[in-house]
């Protein structure tokens, strides 16, 4: 807790020294304590990290995709965007800007944070492609992922937009007529279904089982079909395969009609996937 916190709680200046005196509350930083000890989970030392930089600070760069989920483990330092000068402290590494804008902040679990479009940008800057891909994935997979706050933060002229830019190409991250699609194979499987006359599914959606709830590439939910759609980038893990053998079983067991169509396909043999589809989806009116 801060300060100005535990003022607000009704502790006086020199009970606030008695309780530090007496080993009821640890100071972190200065004006930054934690009450009955120093041992914190990573979530307490960023929470202190940001309190001791002051107002408007917030958690950003790795320490933030970390915070978000987007990355695994914590940073031995806690990077802290400020809008002020603020002195250099054990384990906080301040980065200043001159403004930072309501819309590149939020607050999880508690923590003022960059947001998770900022926080992507942030991760950009570093230069570590790796930790990009993997950060803007996991936003993904998390629903967290918002291409129209990215392309308002690739608008801003930021260091890290050109990299973060060239990553969301690559992965095919893009709106099409206010529907979200993640890869170049769904897009062309898009203009197959209009090529052919179909319905047009629900696309990237959430469909519940009594498992849980699994993300779908294509959904036709009268018809309660399901398709998938496997490009080059499918199963590169053995947990990835089990995961998809996982979601397809739920779905089936729930009353799904789950039908795969692959990369060669959609893409090198679109008549014959028409000839396919055919047979599975409804027709446009």
């Amino acid at each position: 807790m801060g300060h100005a916190q535990l003022l607000a709680c009704g502790l006086t200046r020199s009970a606030i020294k008695r309780r530090v005196a007496q080993g009821r509350l640890h100071r972190l930083y200065l004006a930054v304590y934690a009450l009955g000890h120093r041992v914190l989970p990573p979530r307490g030392w960023w929470m202190a990290a940001v309190l001791a930089c002051g107002d408007g600070a917030v958690l950003s760069h790795r320490a933030a995709a970390c915070l978000w989920g987007l990355l695994p483990g914590a940073p031995a330092t806690s990077d802290v965007t400020v809008i002020r000068s603020v002195e250099r402290r054990r384990g906080i590494r301040p980065r200043r800007v001159r403004c930072l804008v309501p819309e590149d902040t939020a607050r999880h679990d508690g923590i003022p944070v960059t947001s998770v479009a900022r926080t992507l940008c942030d991760v950009a800057a570093s230069g570590d492609a790796d930790a990009l891909d993997e950060a803007i994935r996991e936003a993904v997979d998390r629903r967290l992922y918002d291409q129209r706050e990215v392309e308002r933060v690739l608008a801003s002229g930021r260091p890290g937009v050109v990299a973060l830019r060239a990553a969301v190409t690559e992965l095919g991250l893009e709106m099409r007529d206010g529907v979200r699609l993640k890869s170049r194979l769904e897009r062309r499987f898009r203009r197959l279904l209009r090529r052919g006359g179909f319905v047009l599914p629900q696309t990237n959606v959430l469909v519940a089982t009594p498992w849980r709830e699994w993300e779908v590439d294509a959904l036709w939910p009268a018809q309660r079909i399901v398709v998938e759609l496997d490009g080059w980038g499918a199963h590169r893990t053995r947990e990835e395969f089990r995961r998809d053998h996982r979601r397809a079983s739920d779905l089936e067991a729930t009353g799904y009609r789950v039908h795969r169509l692959t990369w060669d396909q959609v893409m090198h043999d679109p008549d014959g996937t028409l000839v396919r589809i055919r047979r599975l989806l409804p027709l446009a009116d």
